[in-house]
């Protein structure tokens, strides 16, 4: 009677979890469900940052978590309506080409973030075509390893672990912007790594509406915290990804690098499309900035840096913000009022004519 009546419970337990299983199970797939429905989507980097950009869902999809550079694009992208170069094998943008390098010719690698990566048109690109134009006997191979939205942080580790592998005999370096947006939080060099386990399990994870939304309550309530525990501490001054003197030292050490290496670089200053009272909206709407009215002066500290370890160094710098501000007029952004970041086509050439005049120069 005793073993009939311990039979029952067993049997009444293990019904009973298994509705409840049954309905955990049925209640997440129609909140999934509803959720995509209703076209809810939010992607955040692999770590503890927030990745902002422009249409981030979008920009999600061509890249994926990486240990060591926090993100990286996914080989083999191909970006719709073809108006863009694809991203090849080796996760650049551009044609294919060999890991090694071929015999006789002679390799630049172009390192920066999304001014370098191009947006319809890229100086990568222009800059090949006016390399090719030079009768020399010798062949050119330009590499654009340009990665939206890295900074001079991710473009170090960029170069120590897939750059050099590449045998470059120029690079030329252009960060800066990514660099002086706010921190979320924790700069670049605070990131706390993830291991490649714990990537491929967020990236899993992420395709998961459901996962999204909880994502998202997390980082709104994190980020909150950030900012009050701030206020707390008085601290006024704001954090960025990568701080002046980080900056300094990030491209000081690339610089030692290339030349341990033997490898000729170039340093580029970052043009600027920003006038008096002419900030993009969304850059304050996604917190890359805080004060509109220091983003001249901000990003002009960050380019100062570039030449004074130019000067410091004896690296051929070349200055294309100081280019930029004196053909203002000549319409090398299209719309400053919305983009003051990339150049447009014109803009672009212009980038790939002065890098071209410094190597020929050299």
């Amino acid at each position: 009677m005793i073993f009939e009546v311990t039979s029952a419970k067993i049997k009444a337990g293990a019904i009973n979890t298994m509705v409840a299983l049954v309905s955990v199970i049925v209640f997440f797939s129609l909140a999934e469900l509803g959720l995509r429905a209703a076209g809810f989507q939010f992607h955040s980097g692999p770590t503890y940052m927030r990745f902002g950009f422009p249409d981030p869902n979008t920009l999600y999809q061509i890249f994926k978590p990486d240990p060591d550079l926090f993100w990286r694009l996914v080989p083999g992208f191909n970006f719709p309506g073809a108006e863009i170069e694809g991203v090849n094998s080796l996760g650049f943008r551009g044609r294919e080409f060999s890991e090694k390098k071929g015999e006789g010719s002679i390799r630049l690698v172009c390192m920066g973030g999304s001014v370098t990566f191009g947006e319809r048109d890229s100086y990568p690109q222009s800059l090949q075509e006016l390399l090719d134009s030079l009768v020399s006997g010798r062949r050119f191979e330009v590499i654009n390893a340009g990665i939206p939205g890295y900074s001079s942080f991710q473009g170090l580790r960029l170069l120590k672990t897939r750059i050099l592998d590449l045998e470059p005999d120029l690079i030329t370096v252009l960060y800066g912007w990514n660099d002086h947006w706010l921190a979320r939080g924790f700069s670049d060099k605070e990131q706390r790594p993830v291991g490649k386990n714990v990537a491929e399990i967020q990236s899993f994870l992420g395709r998961a509406r459901i996962y999204q939304l909880l994502n998202s309550i997390h980082s709104s309530i994190k980020e909150e915290l950030y900012f009050y525990r701030r206020s707390v501490a008085g601290e006024s001054d704001p954090k960025y990804r990568v701080s002046l003197e980080d900056y300094r030292e990030n491209l000081r050490e690339i610089i030692e690098l290339a030349r341990e290496n033997r490898i000729k670089i170039f340093l580029l200053t970052a043009p600027s499309g920003a006038t008096e009272g002419q900030v993009p909206p969304y850059l304050l709407e996604m917190k890359f900035i805080a004060e509109p009215q220091k983003i001249i002066p901000l990003h002009q500290s960050y380019n100062q840096v570039v030449r004074e370890l130019a000067r410091e160094k004896r690296v051929p710098l070349v200055g294309l913000a100081r280019v930029f501000e004196k053909r203002k007029d000549e319409g090398l952004f299209d719309d400053p009022a919305k983009e003051i970041i990339h150049p447009n086509k014109k803009g672009y050439q212009l980038i790939a004519q002065e890098i071209f005049e410094a190597i020929r120069g050299q």
